[in-house]
């Protein structure tokens, strides 16, 4: 997967650990993960709070620049 190779194997991403806990979720594998978050497409990015409350939600990709603008927006 493209997102993999650009933004988790890269050196940029090692700042955002201190703000965050990445998880991918397999969508064929956690169907019942993708129902409750309100997933309709892939890849979906989600930041949520400390009890599971969504606090924003991206969908598509939109290369590494934009990912990083997600994040940022969110510390």
């Amino acid at each position: 997967m493209k997102w993999n190779a650009e933004v988790l194997q890269s050196e940029q991403i090692k700042q955002y650990f201190k703000y965050y806990v990445f998880c991918k979720i397999n969508a064929d594998h956690q169907p019942n993960v993708l129902q409750a978050y309100g997933v309709s497409g892939l890849p979906t990015h989600i930041v949520a709070d400390a009890t599971g409350a969504v606090i924003e939600k991206s969908v598509g990709y939109g290369g590494p620049a934009a990912f990083y603008a997600f994040l940022d927006r969110n510390k």
